[in-house]
């Protein structure tokens, strides 16, 4: 490398250094995630909340990482809570447990009753709200159930999309009405 071509990097780094720019190798918490500083601490206000992965206790996959999804994603639209990655950074933790989920045929072919061509799902949750630093519980519920209904065809593919969509819709109606409830605890 040319002393002209090192000098203008070297110029160009300490110009962006100055600027508040930097370069970082830490590993920091998924995009979604808000990372707190000291000054957004709001007195006794408890304001911070962190969402751990769901535990999944059936035998669907992933349903726990599309329902735990949606909870972080109804809190950083409502907007009440701030979302933090780590529970040493929160004043409390909802903890949950996809604890059953179902599925019933709703509607059958006109030509073959054996077919369905409609399904419900359920999804069942408990729901545990806790205070991070005395790990007391502030609110709990079980046997939260929400459903939603998916159209099948005969490709395992659109049917396999059409569940994953009735699964997150679903969830985004366990989160709203279960978040709902917990922010009206603290109104």
């Amino acid at each position: 490398m040319r002393p002209k071509e090192s000098l203008c990097g070297f110029l160009l780094f300490v110009f962006l250094g100055g600027c508040g720019y930097q370069a970082s190798l830490e590993k920091s918490p998924p995009s979604n995630l808000i990372k707190e500083t000291e000054q957004e601490q709001t007195g006794g206000y408890i304001s911070r909340i962190a969402i751990p992965v769901f535990n999944n206790k059936t035998f669907e996959p992933l349903i726990e990482n599309a329902v735990t999804r949606r909870f972080r994603q109804q809190v950083i639209m409502d907007g009440h809570l701030k979302l933090v990655a780590f529970r040493e950074n929160a004043d409390m933790v909802l903890e949950g447990q996809v604890v059953s989920f179902g599925q019933s045929p709703l509607s059958f072919d006109s030509k073959n009753q054996n077919a369905a061509t409609e399904y419900r799902i359920s999804v069942v949750l408990n729901m545990v709200l806790k205070d991070s630093k005395t790990a007391k519980n502030l609110w709990q519920k079980s046997g939260i159930t929400g459903t939603a209904d998916y159209y099948v065809s005969a490709d395992s593919s659109v049917n396999r999309a059409a569940l994953d969509r009735a699964i997150d819709e679903v969830s985004k109606v366990l989160a709203e009405d279960t978040l709902s409830e917990i922010l009206h605890l603290y109104r």
